[in-house]
């Protein structure tokens, strides 16, 4: 009965392993999840930095085009100038011809004209030139920005897969871990059922023939228990049978015990 007790007592031990198993099993699937989530926003956040290095080369493209553009075109509007400042001032032209023609007059009042709308339009491209690469400033710091805090939320998401993985393994060891203790258990639990079972089954049929042999056939108490020739070991059989007459003994103990006398 207390073997029965045992392992009635081994039940919830096992109930409680499995409910540990299904934790285990669940904190490794909700980590799995959380790895797949990290996983996109790992793949989103590339895109987006992608985009953000296309766009940064095509500003930066379009940059030197316009400094290219605004190059020329300034070195262009200042061989118009020297030329027309050089014009006057050449000794080879002649000295009659300067005041006389009004064509001349009206060639010189448009070349000033021209000479003062491109002055204008020049101050008004390097106005817009000033503006354009301070806008061109503030944009690659911003995206500088962008760029570093993308990096860092990158390396987040790289710590915290690595930290999941790493829980992950623990998770899976502790999991096997946990499926081999179980199986230990239910092995040594199944033995234990056996073993009580198999007493039980052994207990009842020799108490009942301990009492049977004890009460009708008393003569045979002596038989299990004839005298030795030694002085000495007199009083080891004479003590046996009184047990066995006082039915202290059981059968298998009396039974045994007649095996050894008798060999």
């Amino acid at each position: 009965l207390q073997k029965q007790v045992g392992s009635k007592t081994l039940i919830p031990n096992r109930k409680t392993n499995v409910s540990v198993e299904q934790r285990e099993s669940l904190k490794s699937q909700q980590a799995g999840q959380q790895m797949v989530t990290l996983q996109q926003h790992f793949s989103s956040m590339e895109e987006t930095v992608q985009s953000l290095l296309q766009n940064q080369d095509s500003l930066e493209g379009c940059k030197v085009d316009q400094v290219d553009l605004m190059k020329a075109y300034k070195d262009k509007i200042l061989e118009e100038m020297w030329k027309q400042q050089d014009r006057p001032e050449d000794p080879t032209a002649p000295a009659v011809e300067m005041p006389a023609s009004p064509e001349a007059g009206a060639r010189s009042e448009e070349n000033s004209k021209d000479n003062n709308i491109l002055l204008e339009r020049l101050r008004a491209l390097e106005v817009a030139n000033c503006a354009l690469s301070i806008e061109n400033d503030n944009q690659r710091k911003q995206y500088e920005r962008c760029l570093d805090e993308v990096a860092n939320q990158v390396v987040k998401a790289l710590l915290t897969q690595k930290n999941l993985k790493e829980e992950c393994l623990k998770l899976r060891t502790r999991l096997f871990d946990l499926e081999q203790q179980n199986r230990r258990m239910s092995a040594v639990f199944q033995q234990c059922v056996k073993k009580s079972s198999i007493s039980v089954s052994q207990d009842v049929p020799r108490n009942g023939k301990a009492v049977i042999t004890a009460g009708r056939w008393p003569s045979h108490l002596s038989l299990t228990c004839p005298r030795s020739s030694g002085s000495g070991s007199e009083a080891a059989p004479s003590s046996a049978c009184g047990d066995y007459s006082n039915g202290s003994y059981t059968w298998a103990e009396g039974h045994g015990f007649s095996k050894q006398n008798t060999i």
